[in-house]
């Protein structure tokens, strides 16, 4: 998209949303699975040879446990998930071109904080985010 490198880009989130160092290693690998995966639908053969992409750069990962790409980041309780999850949405935005996120929250306050932390990083400002209960 952009002609900007990942680098660059890490670099510029990580300074512009405050990320500790376990958020900057798990966008960091965020960044890289990006890069392993193809940006179309898919299904079937594709999904599975997307995975064994995946699993030659990190090994212990098993499944996706969808139909589609999906990662999950496990980080320690106040690390703040929040907002590396602000932070990808970021990086696929700048990266990818990315302009629509579907997010679950388990509530309303974590919606409202997701959507304010991402706009700091640039993700919201062309959209609109709708936190309902």
């Amino acid at each position: 998209m952009p002609n900007e490198s990942r680098a660059a880009v890490l670099k510029d989130l990580g300074a512009a949303m405050s990320l500790r160092r376990p958020q900057q290693e798990s966008l960091a690998v965020f960044a890289e699975i990006v890069e392993l995966l193809e940006w179309e639908k898919t299904g079937g053969s594709r999904l599975t040879a997307q995975l064994d992409r995946v699993r030659t750069k990190f090994p212990t990962v098993s499944s996706f446990e969808r139909d589609f790409p999906s990662v999950c980041f496990a980080l320690a309780t106040g690390v703040g998930k929040t907002r590396l999850m602000a932070a990808a949405m970021a990086y696929l935005r700048r990266m990818r071109g990315a302009r629509n996120f579907f997010v679950v929250a388990p509530n309303s306050r974590m919606c409202s904080r997701s959507h304010s932390r991402s706009r700091s990083g640039g993700v919201g400002r062309q959209g609109e985010a709708s936190c309902k209960n």
